[in-house]
């Protein structure tokens, strides 16, 4: 079952939530379809939406793609097809000047990003921005491994590849090893199913009653 903070996400971004959740949509032009974790765009009537719903000429879809990203050490991918549709609201990705037609989906695998980006999250990649400056997550290629890092371009010589968990140990890249990475886009949106909670002790959930 999808956890509150991923189905808030995905309604901030135009998704029929009820739809994720029973299978009943709440209003003719839903478009979200989520079977077995495979997503999939389905076309409904446009017809007869009310006030607080979206027309399907206000969504857009976003190809999602069946690789995963490594945030990590480096995952080889060699299934690249595409797996279905995401649908977004078009003012939504207007507003962070993201074009459908140069946005994909991708899943990430590692740890590497935490807590910024959960390893198994979606990630919306933005194939527009591809100028590695100011430390923004990218989506890469480094030879036949797609990767998912900060990257930050020094003075146009020293590249820096770092991740957000402090256990993994910043990279660099000088000179000539900068033309081996294929920066595929800038990462501006994730979601993500919460894990299960910590499992705590009797003395530990004493200590928490104690403390409130």
């Amino acid at each position: 079952m999808p956890d509150s903070n991923y189905l808030a996400a995905v309604e901030k971004a135009g998704v029929d939530v009820l739809y994720v959740l029973t299978g009943k949509r709440i209003r003719p032009d839903a478009t979200l379809v989520h079977p077995n974790g495979n997503i999939e765009l389905e076309v409904k009537s446009t017809q007869g939406h009310g006030a607080g719903s979206h027309a399907l000429d206000d969504l857009t879809p976003i190809d999602v793609y069946a690789v995963e990203a490594a945030a990590g050490g480096g995952r080889l991918n060699r299934e690249q097809g595409r797996i279905g549709t995401l649908a977004f609201r078009r003012d939504w990705l207007a507003s962070l000047g993201i074009r459908p037609s140069k946005a994909k989906i991708l899943r990430v695998c590692g740890d590497s990003m935490e807590p910024t980006i959960r390893d198994g999250a979606i990630v919306l990649v933005d194939e527009d921005r591809k100028s590695p400056d100011r430390n923004f997550i990218y989506a890469f290629l480094e030879g036949e491994e797609l990767r998912l890092k900060r990257l930050d371009l020094v003075q146009g010589k020293i590249l820096t590849i770092s991740s957000d968990n402090p256990a993994y140990p910043a990279e660099v890249r000088v000179g000539a090893e900068i033309n081996d990475l294929t920066i595929l886009g800038r990462v501006v949106w994730t979601a993500c199913r919460l894990g299960e909670p910590p499992t705590l002790t009797s003395h530990e959930r004493t200590e928490l009653i104690l403390d409130e």
